[in-house]
């Protein structure tokens, strides 16, 4: 009794240090625990924290790849294959590596995939479907048949001139490859959503406007070497009217090559059209354009005369 008594001053002022509160000793197991739940929480955010810089490198990749595709670049279409250590992502799964990144298909799997491919329709949406392709084809055709009124217009012209048959076919081809081309690779940058009408569609027509300019300089100058060079009874004059013909066809091509798909987006026609709407309007253009330029500096015709407008030198 008189040594519980002699402790009592002592628990007292153990007490009144601690606030007049008698604290219970924690178990060392509890302590060993929260210091394992503090680590398992800090590795937990730092494995947050490295997938978030992996799935961000991964977006900037992707956008990246996006503007790559929009401007004809080449990029690999299929993802990276299964690597050997592939376990590693089983066993980490929640941190993104490229290694990850896998396709899961097996060659059969594939081919099956590849097999089911085709769309399963009606015969009611694959009339629709031909319905609307077979309009839009018809009614190129009947435009592209403008071609030969022009060259019956400027039948003097070419009768005076045949190197302008030696070369039209050269001439209006260079047109709709240089356009198809354009319009293929906007149509492209619609479908990743690199390009967006309203947007930045006019930024991508002036891009292209520039690219019109360095290759219609550069085909210009191929094919005056082509037509003075490997063409006998060619005079200069002559291969500097089809060079003429050339850079404008070309330039004219690559510009509405790229603004016709975004024009036909806007409208609601099918940016898809455009890559044959392009090669029919270069053809007939082509023709009117070359006629025009081969009867003004051949043989002094005004450049209207190509439409019709009659076939006397200017001056007469």
């Amino acid at each position: 009794m008189r040594r519980t008594c002699a402790l009592l001053p002592v628990v007292g002022a153990l007490m009144a240090d601690r606030g007049g509160t008698l604290r219970p000793r924690v178990p060392l197991s509890a302590k060993t625990a929260a210091v394992a739940d503090r680590a398992d929480t800090t590795s937990r955010l730092l494995a947050l924290e490295a997938e978030r810089r992996e799935l961000r490198a991964k977006l900037d990749a992707n956008m990246e790849r996006q503007r790559a595709l929009a401007l004809g670049a080449d990029v690999e279409a299929r993802a990276p294959q299964r690597t050997a250590d592939a376990t590693s992502c089983e066993a980490s799964p929640t941190v993104w590596t490229e290694a990850c990144d896998v396709d899961l298909d097996d060659d059969a799997a594939a081919s099956t995939k590849r097999a089911k491919a085709a769309p399963d329709e009606t015969p009611g949406e694959f009339a629709r479907g031909a319905l609307s392709r077979g309009t839009w084809l018809v009614g190129l055709l009947a435009a592209q048949s403008a071609s030969s009124l022009v060259l019956e217009t400027n039948e003097a012209v070419i009768q005076r001139h045949p190197v302008i048959v030696f070369f039209l076919t050269m001439l209006v081809g260079a047109g709709g490859n240089a356009g198809n081309q354009a319009a293929v690779r906007i149509i492209r940058g619609l479908a990743v959503g690199a390009v967006v009408p309203g947007e930045n569609g006019a930024g991508f027509v002036f891009r292209e406007l520039k690219m019109a300019l360095c290759l219609a300089t550069a085909l210009s100058g191929v094919g005056f070497v082509r037509v003075y060079s490997f063409t006998a009874a060619t005079t200069t004059t002559e291969a500097l009217a089809i060079t003429a013909s050339l850079f404008l066809i070309v330039f004219l091509s690559i510009v509405l090559g790229a603004a016709l798909p975004i024009l036909l987006e806007k409208l609601g026609a099918g940016a898809s059209n455009a890559a044959t709407t392009i090669q029919v309007v270069m053809d007939v253009s082509g023709v009117l354009i070359t006629c025009a330029v081969c009867g003004y500096v051949l043989d002094g015709l005004p450049l209207l005369s190509a439409l019709g407008g009659g076939g006397l030198p200017v001056g007469s």
